[in-house]
């Protein structure tokens, strides 16, 4: 036979690569790394407009603008982690009712985390929010359902501990 008719096949070993490679990419993407809340030893913050606000990566916050304390950093007064809410809700089409920054159309429903971190006092408090694509689902730890259905018709779901993450 002569060499020249041989069709080249490729080799066993690129097919396994390629099959690795489609496995890793699937597996990337289903199993994404889990996260849990910023310690608050990252968190940053600073004084904007006569309010307080503290940030980490996409986590933001803020003092409530207008309160007598709305000036005054939580940062350094002994916060602990208090808890984890994964929710949604429906935007408004209240005028006036909703973030000022808010840049969804009335009606749409967006998903987000809430951190919390409490201290002694009632004001002594930092909220933590970090808006996501789509709600997402709980990991480690022991979650529980809210009492009450969301604008969105779900139940937010949440948890107390600090080893809890979600997806």
């Amino acid at each position: 036979m002569n060499p020249s008719t041989f069709k080249k096949q490729p080799s066993l070993s690129m097919f396994c690569l390629s099959g690795f490679i489609s496995l890793a990419a699937l597996f990337g993407a289903t199993y994404a790394s889990a996260e849990s809340c910023p310690d608050l030893s990252q968190v940053t913050g600073s004084l904007d407009n006569g309010t307080y606000k503290y940030q980490f990566g996409n986590w933001k916050g803020s003092n409530q603008p207008g309160a007598p304390d709305a000036e005054k950093s939580y940062l350094n007064a002994g916060l602990h982690f208090d808890r984890v809410t994964l929710a949604q809700r429906v935007i408004s089409s209240t005028e006036g009712s909703e973030d000022p920054n808010e840049t969804e159309s009335p009606g749409t429903t967006v998903a987000y985390i809430r951190c919390d971190y409490v201290g002694a006092g009632d004001d002594a408090r930092i909220r933590l929010v970090k808006r996501v694509g789509e709600l997402p689902k709980p990991d480690a730890g022991t979650w529980e359902n809210e009492t009450t259905t969301n604008t969105a018709g779900t139940i937010n779901k949440y948890c107390t501990h600090t080893s809890c993450s979600f997806k």
